[in-house]
């Protein structure tokens, strides 16, 4: 009965998200009309730091839309300066076989085989659910572009990973913030709302002080971004939630965390 009662409010959520205006992606005016309806003054940058937000927006979209290892390794490392600390979260579950589904014993369901839902980090009592993830990393290879390819392959298992396949250019959020913590990401000024919450995998590309529990870092200076978007993998439009971090001996902005509804199965690494 709860489950069904779920089901029925996620579907009118859905409903309501899927009657937003949305533009294709691989248009190319969406970016730079993404970029437009940023409202940058309210940010309060530095003109570098401004200067390369605007790169970094442009540069995410373009690879959600065309997901690869080599894209995903340009994005996480191309003029950054990460620190590479394997994310312990993603290897909690044992490796499924091909061809067995998941069970998640946190939330009580089956889901399908490859299907990245990386536990977004802990929420306040009474947020929305989040979901962990079934799909464990392998074991460490001798550098970080072999763990990206060996869970690219993971992820891949089914299908490949999902594409972003379009925008909506009136519902875009953008803010400054000095704290990157959940409660912010979801009630803070890009509050979009969500059903429930599926949280990318970061492998292990971390950008700043790496704390002693692997967690990403939650303090410095953050912007954060919130849309809503269509996806090749579902039929409904949710929110997608990026956060990046101002890393200051780069002078540039870190693609962080990003954290999809999971009406989109937005599955990625990020």
């Amino acid at each position: 009965m709860e489950l069904a009662a779920r089901a029925r409010r996620t579907a009118e959520i859905a409903a309501l998200w899927n009657q937003l205006t949305y533009a294709d992606l691989a248009a190319p005016e969406t970016t730079s009309r993404f970029l437009t309806a940023v409202d940058w003054r309210s940010l309060r940058l530095s003109t570098t730091q401004e200067t390369r937000l605007h790169t970094r927006l442009a540069e995410v979209p373009a690879y959600l839309g065309q997901p690869t290892v080599a894209g995903y390794l340009r994005l996480k490392t191309e003029g950054l300066h990460p620190t590479f600390a394997p994310n312990p979260m993603a290897r909690r579950a044992p490796d499924p076989s091909p061809t067995a589904p998941v069970q998640n014993a946190t939330a009580g369901r089956t889901t399908r085989r490859g299907a990245a839902q990386s536990p977004a980090p802990d929420g306040e009592a009474g947020s929305p659910e989040s979901r962990p993830t079934g799909l464990a990393l392998p074991a460490l290879p001798a550098n970080p572009e072999q763990v990206v390819e060996s869970l690219w392959r993971r992820l891949a298992t089914n299908r490949p990973p999902s594409r972003l396949t379009a925008v909506c250019l009136e519902r875009i959020r953008v803010a400054t913030t000095t704290t990157n913590t959940p409660f912010v990401v979801f009630t803070g000024p890009t509050a979009q709302g969500f059903t429930i919450a599926r949280g990318a995998i970061n492998p292990g590309f971390w950008y700043g002080p790496v704390p002693a529990d692997g967690r990403p870092a939650e303090s410095g200076l953050f912007c954060l971004v919130s849309f809503f978007g269509r996806s090749d993998a579902s039929t409904h439009a949710g929110p997608i939630y990026l956060s990046l971090y101002w890393s200051e001996a780069a002078r540039a902005w870190a693609p962080h965390r990003l954290i999809s509804d999971e009406v989109l199965n937005l599955d990625t690494l990020f």
